[in-house]
């Protein structure tokens, strides 16, 4: 039992000066419900201070769960293409450590269009 605990702290301090630089783009992919127009939006490494379709400020921070759900309730279209969409964000890596970069070209690119 003593060297399985060794192990363990062993594991534990190599670990410990591990830096994880990459993650999935859904792992920074939050979900919003709007209380007042019943809005479903997602954002990117963001935390929106209103409703992107309506303006009201009273929005809540929901699962994925959750905001597949009420998207498969409005619209079958939309669910699935917003599951595709998931499935590639799941498989899409972010680079952390280039994180601010990447947020300056989207909010560069959403100017644009």
């Amino acid at each position: 039992m003593k060297n399985l605990y060794t192990l363990k702290e062993f594991e534990g301090k190599a670990m410990s000066g591990t830096i994880i630089t990459a993650t999935s783009e859904e792992d920074l992919t939050d979900y919003w419900k709007c209380d007042k127009c019943g809005g479903l939006f997602k954002t990117f490494n963001d935390q929106p201070t209103s409703c992107q379709f309506c303006r009201d400020t009273n929005i809540q921070q929901i699962s994925d769960f959750d905001y597949m759900t009420d998207m498969k309730k409005k619209s079958e279209e939309e669910y699935k293409k917003e599951l595709k969409d998931k499935e590639k964000r799941e498989g899409k890596m972010v680079n952390l450590l280039t994180l601010g970069d990447m947020k300056r070209k989207r909010e560069i690119r959403k100017n644009i269009n």
